[in-house]
């Protein structure tokens, strides 16, 4: 596509130690001719974070929440912009909720960063739980943004969502056209992730942070084992 590019790029990010309503579905097969049809029907619904409590536990009001949600293991990782909460398949809250901020080892308030678009993957074959988010940092002078930003992914150290995650740091500002008087900054937009037997994959929307228009997709491969092996190790 003419003006649009992808790139593909190695882990780079360096490791430090940290310490609406949910509706979970089965499939019901029916055998038809030799084929399977794969209806999902609601088994159990349990409330999850809602605005009051994002107002309550961080000031906030962020409207819409961008919901990031996984679950495996008998547990559910509900996130939405602000806070992050462990529920076990029956509802039943087991840690948190969690404002995002202090989840991801940063000050909260006004000269606290910006963390938005969560995202959140289970996988089933090493049993860790990832979450992502978009970090935008902020002066310590008047909460204005600064320009950096990073995409935080977080793992968690065990099976276990409610104990320790290690946190991973991400800097996705390539070098976009400079605004006013103003550094060249890109804003890694939008992260999601994916995962196959070796990897996971985090893609970005980039735009240039103060022209607000937009430059490329990028698509970044990390080492499962060795962002696993980082968090068992911090355990």
């Amino acid at each position: 596509m003419v003006g649009r590019s992808a790139r593909v790029f190695a882990h780079v990010a360096s490791c430090v130690s940290l310490v609406a309503v949910v509706v979970l579905t089965a499939s019901v097969a029916a055998a038809s001719d030799g084929q399977r049809d794969l209806n999902a029907q609601p088994v159990i619904g349990f409330d999850g974070l809602n605005h009051f409590l994002d107002r309550s536990l961080t000031g906030a009001s962020t409207e819409p929440p961008e919901q990031g949600l996984c679950a495996g293991g008998g547990y559910v990782v509900e996130s939405v912009t602000s806070l992050l909460a462990v529920y076990d398949t029956a509802g039943n809250l087991v840690k948190g909720p969690t404002p995002l901020n202090s989840f991801f080892g940063y000050p909260g308030g006004q000269f606290g960063p910006r963390l938005t678009d969560t995202s959140c993957y289970y996988d089933v074959a090493t049993q860790r739980f990832f979450e992502v988010v978009i970090t935008l940092e902020v002066s310590a002078v008047n909460g204005a943004p600064t320009g950096v930003n990073h995409v935080d992914i977080a793992v968690s150290q065990t099976a276990n969502p409610a104990g320790a995650w290690s946190i991973h740091r991400l800097y996705a500002q390539t070098d976009c056209a400079a605004g006013p008087s103003l550094p060249p900054t890109c804003l890694g937009d939008f992260p999601h992730l994916g995962a196959d037997a070796n990897g996971i994959y985090i893609t970005t929307n980039d735009y240039n942070f103060y022209a607000h228009k937009y430059r490329s997709a990028s698509v970044y491969a990390f080492s499962k084992h060795a962002l696993e092996t980082d968090a068992a190790a911090a355990a």
